[in-house]
């Protein structure tokens, strides 16, 4: 196959259902959101429906703007991380295409219980809920963007937020073995 045939190939994803609302949950110990596992081929995402940009197994990122998700891919085309988007403008790639809808994303802990997140969560509320991980803003530390990290379970959540301190992103990848800021 020449360079022109895989350009050229169709969307793999052309026949997917329309990506809607979907609520969203992930399981931090599992590292699963909806039961799409990480490293997970691409195609378990056609639960959450075509995503908003073109050619997504070919750019290796998958935007759903009505959900404010976006998935990245690895190199075997496997789910490799995943950015939830609270904020249009925030960076994230998912509030580039139209319909863009801030994330709602449910995090399951260990003991079973959710926690919300919406674009109105503020660190404080995090910080609460992920038992103090997040620690601090650090001083200047909202002048702008900061990403903050907690591991939790099996995941690795690195959380921004804007200046008055709310949430922008949450970028979710799986924990590394050498990750020592893990919380119970």
């Amino acid at each position: 196959m020449g360079l022109f045939d895989f350009l050229s190939r169709k969307d793999p994803t052309h026949d997917w259902p329309a990506g809607g609302a979907v609520p969203l949950r992930f399981d931090v110990v599992r590292g699963e959101l909806n039961g799409i596992a990480f490293d997970a081929p691409y195609d378990a995402l056609r639960v959450l429906g075509k995503p908003s940009n073109p050619k997504p197994v070919a750019t290796y990122l998958f935007a759903y703007a009505p959900l404010g998700l976006a998935v990245a891919l690895g190199a075997k085309s496997e789910v490799l991380a995943l950015t939830c988007v609270f904020q249009a403008g925030a960076g994230g790639e998912a509030d580039d295409f139209p319909g863009f809808v801030p994330c709602r994303i449910a995090l399951r802990n260990e003991r079973g219980t959710l926690l919300e997140v919406t674009s109105t969560t503020t660190r404080g509320v995090l910080q609460g809920a992920l038992e103090g991980a997040l620690g601090p803003p650090a001083p200047g530390e909202l002048e702008g963007s900061h990403v903050s990290w907690a591991v939790v379970g099996s995941v690795r959540l690195g959380f921004s937020f804007d200046p008055a301190g709310q949430l922008t992103l949450l970028d979710i990848e799986p924990a590394e073995d050498d990750d020592t800021d893990e919380i119970a």
